[in-house]
């Protein structure tokens, strides 16, 4: 599991570095279509969300982290609210 999240990390920031070479209405509509796939898979990152809070659970994660872990409605419409207004 740490080396995927390794592998994903790498991969975000080579995808960052090509992202802030776009010209902005590139980026713009690039946050406007991830916005748009939280809305549509919300329910799919919620599972899995829950997932991985149980199993953070099972190794003592503390409590703060745990609490930045977990994902519910309010805070995935937050993500999506502020992608759009970062996209304006």
């Amino acid at each position: 599991m740490q080396n995927n999240i390794l592998k994903q990390a790498e991969l975000a920031k080579e995808a960052s570095s090509k992202i802030a070479t776009l010209p902005t209405k590139a980026k713009n509509k690039a946050l406007i279509e991830i916005a748009n796939s939280l809305k549509i898979n919300s329910k799919q990152l919620l599972d899995a969300n829950k997932k991985d809070v149980e199993e953070a659970k099972k190794t003592k994660l503390k409590q703060v982290l745990l609490k930045r872990l977990m994902l519910d409605e309010n805070k995935i419409n937050e993500m999506i609210e502020e992608l759009k207004t970062v996209a304006k």
